[in-house]
């Protein structure tokens, strides 16, 4: 699989509008329908697209060849127990080539760990944070990133890395 990166989508410039008509595309491949697809997400997904705010936009992350693999919700918030700004990941779609099994479980790692790595980027830049926290989309994604948390604990990049509830919670080391 390509390098996957992070795009903000707008739909002021149409990026929102190239999501959706590439997962059209992608939806029709497998006879099914856009409008059926991660149906509660992307509603909420394209008014923030329509309506960006100071500390929330989308994401979506995508090969050189401009293919959508995800999209996401980043906001940002100051948080009860915590200090700083958490940056949080919500409203993770993968593509529905991922939903309907055109890529392998290899390829759903790369999406998933592509983009915790580019929220990590993105708490570094356009929404600095001290924390970041990922909601887990399901028991999958618990063991995976259970797995993901165990590796990363033992970095100099977080000062605490742990899984509460459905969500995992990194606090990054200040630089």
């Amino acid at each position: 699989m390509k390098k996957l990166s992070f795009r903000a989508l707008k739909s002021q410039d149409k990026t929102w509008d190239a999501l959706i008509e590439d997962w059209r595309t992608q939806c029709s491949e497998f006879d099914e329908d856009i409008d059926q697809f991660a149906m509660t997400s992307l509603p909420v997904l394209g008014r923030l697209a329509a309506e960006p705010e100071a500390n929330a936009a989308v994401f979506a992350l995508l090969d050189d060849q401009e293919a959508h693999h995800a999209v996401v919700q980043l906001n940002r918030a100051m948080l009860p127990k915590t200090s700083g700004w958490t940056l949080r990941a919500r409203h993770m779609i993968l593509s529905p080539k991922y939903d309907y099994g055109a890529y392998s479980i290899d390829d759903y790692a790369i999406a998933i760990g592509s983009t915790v790595a580019e929220t990590l980027n993105v708490a570094k830049s356009d929404l600095p944070a001290d924390h970041v926290k990922f909601h887990l989309r399901s028991p999958a994604d618990r063991s995976f990133f259970s797995t993901l948390s165990s590796h990363l604990s033992g970095t100099a990049l977080f000062t605490d890395v742990r899984i509460i509830g459905a969500w995992l919670h990194l606090s990054l080391t200040k630089q």
